[in-house]
């Protein structure tokens, strides 16, 4: 499986990425080119197994992209409970059961043509923390994230 291959299918509604500064960046512009959304994952030290698991299927991932490291400390353990998602490593060392980020970007076409999207299609999906109960998703659309952006633009 190449990055070209799942472009060429029906594109995966879902990238779910645990927050590594550049898998973050990679997986928010890959989705946002894509025309998919992306759940970013937060994953403090009080993330346990099940929270990440929870987010993982409420928010009905099609790809996870992570670091090998955070693969590691927060996926491996509930992988087996996640068979048919296919998980994309950045780093060096490739974890067994997943895909190479590096050896899928150098078989990647050059260029892609970036879809057209629509200021109400969805974009990112943010989940309440589950302190009180399950947690709640927030689908965000185009026209949120572009908002946020000149927000934060005009803050910082």
């Amino acid at each position: 499986m190449t990055l070209q291959s799942l472009r060429d299918g029906t594109p995966p509604d879902g990238l779910r990425s645990p927050s590594a500064r550049c898998a973050r960046r990679f997986a928010a512009l890959a989705s946002l080119g894509d025309g998919i959304e992306m759940l970013p994952l937060e994953l403090g030290e009080d993330f346990g197994e099940e929270p990440v698991r929870t987010r993982l299927v409420k928010g009905r991932g099609k790809l996870l992209l992570t670091t090998a490291a955070l693969y590691q400390k927060r996926i491996a353990a509930i992988r087996q409970s996640l068979p048919t998602l296919p998980i994309i490593t950045v780093g060096e060392d490739t974890p067994p059961d997943t895909l190479a980020c590096d050896r899928l970007m150098a078989d990647a076409a050059d260029s892609f043509e970036i879809g057209a999207t629509d200021p109400e299609h969805p974009s990112f999906l943010h989940f309440t923390s589950g302190t009180t109960g399950l947690p709640k998703g927030a689908l965000h659309v185009h026209a949120a994230a572009a908002a946020h952006y000149a927000t934060a633009r005009s803050v910082f």
